[in-house]
């Protein structure tokens, strides 16, 4: 590897961390094609290893199991236009989810009238397909709120007509393709106003969304970061939030940057991140501890110090 450094998540360990666990579909990506797996789903080396045998069976799987869901708890995967693949992924390990969050929509600005956009990415029969795998399944569309600047969030959320045009426009996506719910993703982003203003949107837009029958998944960052740094989202927040939001869905990973080059999602802090959020011994800790869907990337990073550059290591690496 030279000078480079890579890093990698030990999903094994994490697994006993919390009941509840969030699979992340988002950067998956193979390097052989979905007729292959089957062909390679028992291609185990008896002698020796292989590399090129390797790298080609590496993300095989038992099609045997794929309608088996083992582990007793939330998963949400989400599944991004730019890995097409995860489309695929999504239908085949469909039974394995109870929620799957599409990354679609965005939902522009004060001057754009909050339009969302991303409406031509829906695909109608991907999402019967999974619903024929599935029939439990949730489907969760995210909702990014990234084109937003500081003079959005300040002119909207103390503004009550403003605020009802843009949820308006949220629970009208849900209810005209039928989807069961949103992820919010709005916390990271937010500038520009105080903070209290935010969770009164935020109440404001669950209320209406369970009136309207759908799930509410908010999008936290990290409560703390790389040495300690705090973060923006604490424990107080989590408290007022835990009745109006049905789950909240942690971004445990990228600890490390190209930086200060280390480990993606290191135990300890991910274990830190729940505790900061929910005590250990605290009132209701288990109830609480169910609603966060912990942030589990499936790549790793390949960083070039010197340059302070680093890239997602990719299937076919």
């Amino acid at each position: 590897m030279g000078n480079r450094l890579r890093s990698y998540t030990s999903l094994g360990f994490i697994l006993c961390i919390v009941k509840v666990i969030l699979i992340t579909l988002l950067h998956i990506t193979y390097s052989v094609s979905l007729e292959e797996y089957d062909e390679m789903a028992y291609a185990v080396p008896t002698e020796s290893i292989d590399i090129d045998l390797f790298m080609k069976s590496h993300s095989s799987y038992n099609k045997y199991t794929t309608s088996q869901k083992n582990l007793n708890a939330t998963v949400l995967a989400y599944v991004t236009p730019w890995n097409k693949l995860g489309y695929e992924v999504a239908k085949i390990f469909g039974a394995k989810f109870n929620l799957i969050a599409p990354v679609w929509f965005e939902v522009q600005g004060e001057k754009k009238a909050y339009t969302v956009t991303g409406i031509p990415e829906i695909n109608t029969e991907w999402l019967s397909e999974i619903r024929t795998v599935n029939p439990d399944v949730k489907i969760v569309p995210r909702f990014s709120f990234g084109p937003w600047e500081d003079r959005d969030y300040a002119s909207t959320l103390k503004d009550v007509p403003k605020t009802d045009k843009c949820i308006r426009n949220v629970i009208n996506i849900l209810k005209k393709y039928n989807f069961d719910g949103a992820v919010i993703e709005i916390w990271a982003q937010f500038s520009g106003v105080e903070l209290q203003s935010l969770i009164d949107f935020i109440v404001r837009l669950s209320d209406n969304l369970h009136s309207s029958g759908k799930l509410f998944v908010l999008v936290i960052p990290p409560p703390v970061y790389y040495e300690g740094i705090e973060g923006r989202f604490k424990e107080e927040n989590f408290k007022i939030l835990a009745d109006y939001v049905d789950y909240f869905s942690l971004m445990t990973y990228d600890y490390s940057s190209p930086h200060r080059p280390g480990p993606n999602s290191p135990l300890s802090w991910v274990e830190e991140c729940i505790n900061r959020l929910v005590p250990k011994n605290s009132l209701d800790q288990a109830k609480l501890r169910k609603q966060i869907l912990v942030g589990l990337n499936f790549y790793g990073i390949d960083y070039l110090p010197k340059k302070l550059i680093g890239e997602p290591i990719k299937g076919n690496e």
